[in-house]
């Protein structure tokens, strides 16, 4: 009858088995789409005319869409499954125990907790109504797909019965088939769309895999690329270290200077604690003078390790609180000619504070040039 109607219409050079193939497609189209539409009405209304009576004396409420997502998410998986399941899908109760293995009983209980737990999730927003009212509200904004067209598609697809390549005769025999029947009709219309949907779902496949090949092999490269360049980073580093590395001569002469430094500031102690003042603070001096200077990392602590040892000497020894006053005005006269010598700066400080001056370093610190600060 199609090609009846548009046979005026059809240009000189279209050929009959392509015009009959897009005529079933499209035919096959809109069935599908009116099957669809028309099992969307019949799941609502008989969902609805199953809450009508439970809800007439509370109004339907209208729920704004983005506070579906929310309620949902507050929902545990059990409870959201089951609103989905029933409200969003119009299963029974009987599917949905199937569903979720449970007994037809149980799944309207789990369904009844689920509707009024979203309830009060609902009141929460301002939304209040009951259970029965929300159940309805919930199922006249749902979108349920169509029974069985997914799993009618999906085994079409996978078993891969159906040919795209249909002469002009099999295409009108076809169609002339499907038209008997509305179940036939929607079969038939699964196993063409599958047919189309396997020879692009198999092009787009291949494409992907090549181009997840490419990318993979690109990886490769950059992570070969990027090993070789931390060994050549490895290759340097250790070369560096053995530039730098001391020597085992010099280790050994550093070991000794660091155990004799260790004997005499021991020595010194115990000449202190034994009564020998002069003794013990000769072996501090040169701890302070000489024996730091040796070893760089006991320079730094100089005056927080042996300074305290001649403060207290200086108590109880005339002879230890002048070198530590020798010592203070040498530190002074160090920044009288330089200013900016931080170490001099550094060492009067630490001599303020071993003698409690701290006055002095105050006063020290307003005569200073305002470009210079200390430690």
């Amino acid at each position: 009858m199609t090609l009846a109607v548009k046979a005026k219409s059809l240009p000189n050079t279209a050929h009959l088995s392509a015009w009959l193939y897009t005529a079933v497609r499209f035919t096959v189209s809109h069935t599908v789409r009116a099957e669809h539409r028309r099992q969307i009405r019949e799941q609502k209304a008989q969902i609805l005319h199953s809450l009508s009576e439970e809800s007439d004396s509370h109004p339907i409420p209208e729920i704004p869409s983005r506070f579906f997502d929310a309620v949902l998410e507050r929902l545990n998986e059990g409870e959201r499954e089951a609103i989905l399941l029933r409200f969003f899908e119009g299963q029974s109760f009987a599917a949905i125990g199937l569903t979720m293995q449970l007994s037809e009983d149980a799944a309207r209980m789990r369904v009844g907790r689920a509707l009024e737990k979203a309830r009060k999730l609902f009141a929460k927003r301002g939304i209040k109504s009951s259970s029965a009212a929300l159940g309805a509200a919930l199922t006249s904004q749902a979108v349920a797909a169509p029974a069985g067209l997914a799993s009618i598609i999906s085994t079409s697809v996978l078993t891969g019965t159906a040919s795209i390549a249909a002469t002009a005769g099999v295409g009108f025999a076809i169609f002339s088939f499907m038209a008997t029947s509305k179940g036939i009709l929607l079969l038939a219309s699964a196993a063409v769309i599958s047919a189309l949907g396997y020879a692009t779902f198999e092009h787009r496949v291949a494409t992907t895999q090549s181009d997840n090949a490419a990318a993979l092999a690109s990886k490769l490269s950059e992570a070969e690329q990027h090993i070789r360049a931390l060994n050549d980073n490895n290759v340097k580093l250790l070369q560096g270290i053995k530039e730098i590395a001391p020597h085992p001569s010099k280790l050994s002469s550093q070991r000794a200077a660091k155990e004799n430094y260790d004997a005499r500031r021991k020595h010194a102690l115990d000449l202190i604690n034994s009564g020998d003042y002069a003794g013990g603070l000769k072996e501090l001096l040169w701890c302070y003078n000489e024996g730091s200077l040796s070893m760089p990392g006991y320079y730094m602590t100089r005056n927080s390790v042996i300074l305290p040892h001649l403060a207290n000497l200086a108590g109880k020894y005339a002879p230890a609180m002048a070198a530590l006053r020798n010592m203070q005005k040498a530190a002074n006269d160090a920044i009288d000619t330089d200013p900016h010598d931080q170490e001099a700066i550094g060492d009067f400080v630490a001599f303020n504070r071993a003698l409690n001056e701290s006055d002095a370093t105050l006063s020290r610190y307003d005569h200073l040039p305002s470009d210079c600060s200390g430690p």
